[in-house]
């Protein structure tokens, strides 16, 4: 899909977020925040495919799933559904807008 996405007219304004729980206990060496009554829990996996996205970058900002629709929110300029998206950061640091698209590089671009 990615690569249909990425051949297709569409890739200069894509932004493709994978989120994934692996489920296998609480790994973290320090417990993650408590911010409401059910905390933030485990931390899960975040894979940002995008023409804009930091090339090789590892987010040191605290994201929580809220932050996906805070990013979608911001995107198309719609307004906060108030719940942890009204507190959650945009993944902003995701990504760089001020530099142009870039070319897409499927799997098996020896370039990619």
């Amino acid at each position: 899909m990615i690569d249909t996405i990425g051949a297709s007219k569409f890739w200069d304004s894509t932004a493709i977020l994978f989120v994934w729980n692996t489920w296998g206990g609480f790994y973290d060496h320090v417990a993650p925040p408590q911010l409401d009554g059910l905390g933030l829990g485990i931390r899960t996996g975040l894979i940002v495919v995008s023409p804009f996205a930091k090339n090789g970058y590892v987010s040191h900002v605290q994201h929580e799933t809220g932050s996906l629709l805070r990013f979608t929110e911001e995107a198309f300029g719609l307004h906060t559904m108030g719940a942890t998206d009204a507190r959650a950061d945009d993944l902003r640091d995701c990504f760089d807008f001020k530099r142009p698209p870039a070319p897409f590089k499927g799997p098996f671009d020896r370039a990619a």
